[in-house]
């Protein structure tokens, strides 16, 4: 479990992700989303090419009931979630569902859940947080690279790419203070007034090298999952994808529709090297 401290980028240094009120009369929306905290260590990751996986199924966006109880006493156990015999991990509230590998440490959070390969080379995190104001794409593609600018040293973004479920994809890379060197993937999303973000990075390994273990992750990734399949996300009420949102949303270089079945990994790059 010492691996754990390494990780993850957002969860492990103790950072609560908020809405603050922005005093401009044109606020930037990526100074919405800040760090409340900074204690703690923050990741470790390089990352090289990164494989597409393409995110093509999400929940629905059904407004979900809140807690009138504060987080603290609703975790006062400390209760923050479960993995189930299939290991999938869902938290206490069922926010989101995802699927881990075998003998992956599992570090469960109070807004996410961080997670690590047996051998430290592989890890990542689901981050949720409150955000009422909607955001667009390009608010959201801003926020994360405002976060991790912050975080990290010399981030490098290499890909940012709307999925067929609306999520932004990004790749990027960046090495964190204490010389970690991250190769990664993240997927932010906004679900009505709630913000995901999936990291998924190699840790002085190239992501390339655990292509299965990030299509088991990402492939299974849902959010607010007991929406899902209700023909809510997508315009012709299938629970699938449409060619036309596909073509909407594939890369411009690449001639081949989307896999509209799952979240699948594509052997090309499309990241710079």
């Amino acid at each position: 479990m010492s691996n754990l401290r390494l990780l993850p980028i957002l969860l492990t240094i103790g950072l609560s992700l908020t809405t603050i009120g922005c005093q401009s009369d044109e606020p930037d929306p990526a100074d919405s989303i800040v760090p409340e905290t900074t204690t703690g260590q923050p990741a470790s990751t390089s990352r090289t090419d990164s494989t597409t996986e393409t995110r093509t199924r999400s929940a629905g966006e059904t407004d979900q009931p809140q807690d009138e109880n504060s987080k603290e006493d609703e975790f006062a156990d400390g209760n923050y979630g479960e993995v189930d015999p299939d290991n999938i991990y869902r938290p206490r509230n069922n926010e989101f569902e995802v699927t881990l590998p075998e003998k992956y440490d599992i570090q469960p959070q109070r807004d996410g859940v961080a997670f690590i390969s047996s051998d430290g080379g592989f890890g990542g995190e689901v981050v949720f947080f409150k955000e009422e104001k909607p955001l667009d794409a390009d608010d959201l593609e801003n926020a994360l690279k405002k976060i991790y600018d912050e975080l990290l040293d010399g981030a490098s973004w290499q890909l940012s790419e709307i999925q067929p479920d609306g999520s932004v994809r990004l790749d990027w890379r960046g090495t964190t203070p204490e010389g970690k060197e991250l190769d990664a993937v993240s997927y932010i999303e906004q679900r009505n007034d709630t913000v995901f973000i999936l990291n998924v990075y190699g840790i002085d390994r190239p992501y390339d090298a655990f292509l299965d273990d990030s299509q088991t992750i990402i492939g299974s990734y849902l959010t607010w999952p007991d929406d899902a399949g209700d023909g809510d996300e997508f315009e012709d009420g299938t629970g699938e994808a449409s060619d036309e949102t596909n073509d909407e949303t594939n890369d411009p270089t690449n001639d081949e529709p989307l896999d509209e079945t799952d979240r699948e990994a594509d052997e090309s790059r499309i990241g710079a090297p």
